[in-house]
């Protein structure tokens, strides 16, 4: 067991690392935060309330633990100062090992928002000029792999960001002359690699290069353009434009963190995208490979698999423990029964996925083949209690919820289904045909609470297309889903905006 602190671990990033860390069991993890939490944590996680500008305090909160994980925000000079505080509290405490706030790029020049990296990089290794006194490493995925697929949420924290290549849009911009390349890992491979590198008992090396994947530019591109399905607008920049602070495109960075003032968005926005394509062109992305080689048997997430896989219609069957992915998700509520020759849920699902086959939109299926009929239908029974709250659980999350009352039974289950997401605007979608002994019921209750109603499920496939994010053309609509808190936002680092 390693005791871990983790210094600023309210932030997205830190939050994807510490459920990697939770997952293995092993470890001890304190968050330290200048704030009180909201919540109690469930996962076993302590918190503990610190003042960054008081080091006795930081190096008593530090004494005992080994390695302490840095995600404070470093643009301002008081954040630089907390960490420097942070780096002295760690020595003074005897931690072993340290690793600052960087979980980004390789070089940091060209990228003024970072300037405060650099700084922390210097102190590091002034306070080990005369031998090492701290252990760090400084982790540099690249840029989030995730980020690709805007605007479809494909972590559990970090939010989707557009970037240079908006393969959503299928549009691009690049610099004129310069096919860099870029290393590209998923936040998940992030936090996978540190939960790795904490039970290493080897030295960690200064630069951690996490290298998921090394492309160019051009390639990037041929692989959005084949997962897309056609070919991206690509609009070029000159980079003696860039290094004057011009930026001469139709369009730009579109998605703003909660915390920067409106007024101040579009600046910080040109500026990012300014960084990102200069920084770029001088090789600052191209990360090096130090934990691919000390963890050769780590698998990466590939580029074209992860597009792939973020543009395509999801299936969870019933009991599936799959978060959702995509603009939409789907729930196929009402008649189970194998009444018929095909299963309208398969039906309605497959006809979804080739209408949709740009869209990533989940769809629930509670159908499931290994139903055994002679299980007890009771609370204390497992098995169905478990199946029950699945289904409850994921119709209650689910942007949209399909109830189908077969003529030919007269399904109870579906109409306390039915019940449960009627009040809910613009959650039903019922299919009633003639003949169902409660039809009656059903009509009045659709045209008391404005729910559309279909006869029949030919006309089914229309009704959800209606509401999912897709145009007449069968574009994709723009459309971010925000994270749980209804926050989505532009991040000074490869996808954190730190405590």
């Amino acid at each position: 067991m390693v005791k871990i602190a983790v210094a600023g671990g309210t932030g997205q990033v830190a939050q994807e690392i510490i459920d990697a860390l939770v997952a293995t069991k092993k470890h001890d993890i304190t968050i330290l935060s200048r704030n009180a939490p909201t919540t109690n944590s469930e996962s076993g996680v302590k918190y503990r309330t610190v003042n960054y500008d008081d080091k006795a305090e930081l190096a008593e909160a530090l004494c005992g633990i080994h390695t302490v994980l840095s995600f404070t925000q470093l643009v301002s000079s008081s954040g630089n100062n907390s960490q420097k505080n942070l780096i002295d509290a760690s020595i003074m405490a005897k931690v072993k090992r340290f690793a600052p706030s960087e979980w980004g790029s390789a070089d940091i020049k060209d990228i003024p928002f970072w300037a405060g990296k650099e700084e922390i990089r210097e102190y590091l290794r002034e306070v080990n000029e005369d031998g090492q006194v701290l252990e760090y490493c400084l982790f540099q995925p690249g840029l989030f792999l995730n980020y690709l697929a805007f605007p479809y949420k494909t972590a559990k924290h970090v939010v989707p960001l557009n970037t240079m290549f908006d393969f959503e849009n299928r549009r691009a911009i690049i610099v004129e002359g310069h096919d860099f390349f870029m290393t590209f890992t998923t936040v998940q491979d992030l936090a996978g690699i540190v939960a790795e590198a904490v039970d290493y008992n080897g030295q960690w090396p200064i630069a951690g290069g996490i290298r998921g994947n090394r492309v160019s530019v051009s390639q990037i591109l041929k692989i959005g353009e084949k997962v897309r399905g056609g070919p991206c607008a690509i609009e070029t920049v000159k980079l003696e434009d860039l290094e004057a602070g011009n930026l001469k495109t139709s369009w730009a960075l579109a998605t703003s963190h909660p915390s920067v003032p409106e007024d101040q968005a579009a600046d910080l926005l040109k500026s990012v995208l300014i960084g990102t394509l200069l920084s770029g062109s001088k090789g600052a992305w191209d990360v090096s490979d130090e934990f691919n080689q000390i963890l050769p048997d780590y698998r990466f997430t590939q580029i074209e698999e992860f597009l792939a896989k973020a543009w395509e219609v999801t299936k969870l069957p019933a009991a599936s423990d799959e978060a959702p992915r995509g603009v939409k998700s789907v729930f196929l509520a009402g008649t189970t029964s194998k009444i018929d020759t095909s299963d309208w849920r398969e039906t309605l699902s497959t006809s979804l996925s080739t209408s949709l086959s740009d869209v990533p939109v989940t769809i629930y299926n509670p159908y499931r083949t290994d139903w055994d009929s002679s299980w007890c239908e009771d609370i204390d029974f497992a098995p169905y209690r478990e199946q029950v709250g699945w289904e409850l659980d994921k119709q209650v999350k689910a942007d949209i919820v399909v109830v189908y009352f077969h003529p030919a039974t007269q399904a109870p289950i579906s109409l306390l289904e039915f019940g449960i997401c009627a009040r809910v605007p613009g959650k039903a979608i019922v299919v009633c045909p003639e003949g169902y002994w409660k039809r009656g019921n059903v009509q009045i209750v659709c045209k008391k609470f404005g729910i559309e109603m279909v006869d029949n499920v030919a006309g089914l496939r229309e009704a959800v297309l209606k509401r999912l994010p897709v145009d007449p053309r069968g574009k994709t609509q723009r459309h971010q889903k925000a994270d749980d808190r209804g926050q989505s936002g532009y991040s000074l680092d490869a996808g954190i905006w730190h405590e």
